[in-house]
């Protein structure tokens, strides 16, 4: 906030701006901004510095973890403070000599940091005063005085370690009582308040579906931009990104447990890491929108996409058996491997060498050919009676799962059109706008008011054709078993003509892997059936 004597393009040596941070809005509101300033304003007029301007900050202070210092992590650390970027761009003009900071916590609780910030500062001809008393401690020797502010600055980092420690020791006690930590509440979820300070994660019946929807996607071989487009279309009163499908296939919760501290915070970049420390609560039903299976399989498509040498290749690839196949001899994956044009496809183990060349090479039409048919073999073997409970079972709960989504889909809808007729009363009943607003304040909510009626009206349009849609499936026979048998029959018959996305969801869901042996010409393969799909 400029001060209303501001100076600028001057070259006097006392001229100092002041500083002042803090760090929640809670400091914000309090007197921590005064106590600083008055600080800074006695300190100014002690040493006869004039203050020429005052850039007040509500930001935090950058992460307690030392990190490598780079061009990428400078500029970071200028884009989280905005004014203290300014203070620097400001610095270059010489506008002045001297920064004024209440405390060296104020400047940053990161010693590597603070040693940036320092040097930039410095380099610009710029002395930074501390006015908390003991932080302005003069020697006679710089080198001394810039050793003792270095110390200063690692306590101020350990001060933050330590800070940050209770703030994890809470949350992770929160979690371990099945209580939401705090942050963004998931995709999927509202937050409903318990007590004032506890809060529990409640499924949210419209979005419920539609994480449902993600993982069957996920599992049948789509990728997250390919997941986003077509949400994109298909939910067009959302906004789904690449990102936004990858956090939630990642997101452990789905499952109804909450993992805390797995990943990375707001400081790195919310990347995934392995961590040893994370914490898991205890499986709430109330929160479980998809089963352990649908999970493990997504964990499992996720592996081989990841393992991959290709990994946007995984639903297109021809190599439709990649990451289920291992070598019956040394146990390792075998690898589609195209050896050129005018040359045959194969799987091959790349550990199995003898002589310079793979002992299991298998061509890839006749290694496939025999699956398919040894896997209709197997499937037709199965108890045909388990088989069709396992339909009935899964029909309940497709019947189930689109009843509910229905309901929600019509309590939504019932939200945006209470709200659009609020919206239409405001724009038919304009004239009571005129107490509160001026002529040229009034256009403008009507301007908002009208942009917001199209996009309601779009919204309930949008989700009128699903509830059609809905109704259309709900209203469909269930098959009778005979019907059920024959298409069971005709689906093993023609389980090789199947068309390459249904078979990788098939293969991946029904079958945990497949162990291949190749000895004097002849293949065998045994094939590990997901035996809980056929009970």
């Amino acid at each position: 906030m400029k001060s209303p004597t501001s100076k600028l393009n001057t070259n006097n040596e006392n001229y100092a701006v002041a500083y002042i941070r803090v760090s929640t809005k809670e400091q914000e509101t309090n007197s921590s901004y005064d106590v600083q300033e008055n600080c800074i304003k006695e300190y100014a007029k002690a040493n006869s510095l004039e203050i020429i301007e005052t850039f007040k900050e509500a930001k935090p202070a950058s992460g307690s973890e030392n990190t490598i210092i780079s061009i990428d992590t400078i500029n970071d650390i200028l884009t989280r403070r905005p004014k203290l970027y300014e203070i620097i761009n400001r610095a270059q003009n010489k506008e002045f000599k001297h920064l004024i900071v209440y405390s060296i916590d104020r400047f940053s609780r990161n010693l590597d940091e603070f040693l940036t910030l320092s040097a930039l500062l410095e380099k610009r001809g710029i002395k930074i005063h501390f006015t908390k008393p003991g932080e302005n401690i003069s020697t006679g020797s710089s080198s001394l005085n810039k050793f003792i502010e270095i110390i200063k600055a690692n306590i101020a980092s350990m001060e933050a370690d330590i800070l940050s420690s209770r703030v994890k020791n809470a949350q992770l006690n929160k979690v371990s009582l099945g209580y939401w930590p705090g942050g963004r509440t998931p995709f999927g979820y509202v937050a409903e308040k318990i007590t004032n300070r506890h809060t529990k994660l409640k499924k949210s019946n419209y979005e419920e579906h539609i994480i449902k929807e993600i993982f069957e996607l996920y599992n049948k071989g789509y990728g997250y931009r390919k997941i986003s487009k077509i949400l994109n279309e298909k939910h067009s009163e959302m906004k789904f990104t690449k990102s936004k499908i990858e956090y939630i296939i990642k997101n452990e919760i789905y499952t109804g447990c909450i993992v805390w501290n797995r990943r990375g915070g707001r400081r790195k970049n919310y990347k995934f890491y392995k961590n040893s420390e994370h914490t898991k609560s205890k499986k709430d039903d109330k929160m479980v929108v998809i089963d352990e299976s649908t999970w493990n399989n997504a964990c499992k498509i996720r592996q081989i996409k990841s393992s991959s040498k290709n990994k946007g290749t995984f639903n297109s690839s021809t190599f439709v058996l990649n990451g289920l196949l291992y070598c019956g001899h040394c146990n390792n994956p075998l690898k589609g491997k195209n050896y050129g044009k005018n040359k045959k496809l194969v799987y091959r183990c790349p550990k199995c060498i003898e002589r310079g060349k793979s002992k299991v090479l298998i061509e890839k039409t006749e290694l496939e050919d025999l699956f398919y048919k040894m896997l209709s073999n197997s499937l037709s073997k199965q108890n045909k009676e388990n088989v069709w409970l396992m339909f009935l079972n899964n029909y309940i709960k497709f019947y189930q799962s689109n009843t509910n989504y229905l309901s929600a889909c019509c309590d939504y809808r019932d939200k945006l059109n209470n709200e659009l007729n609020q919206i239409n009363n405001y724009i038919n009943n304009s004239s009571n706008l005129d107490n509160i607003f001026d002529c040229f304040e009034k256009d403008s909510v009507l301007e908002v008011l009208n942009t917001q009626r199209i996009l309601y009206t779009k919204n309930i349009e949008s989700i009128s054709k699903k509830i059609e849609k809905i109704q259309n499936i709900l209203s469909k026979p269930v098959l009778t078993k005979e019907e059920f048998f024959d298409k069971l029959n005709h689906f093993l018959n023609n389980i090789s003509n199947l068309n390459q996305d249904t078979m990788r969801y098939f293969i991946t869901s029904y079958i945990n892997k497949v162990i291949v042996t190749s000895l004097d010409s002849t293949i065998n393969l045994d094939i590990e059936l997901n035996i809980s799909k056929f009970q």
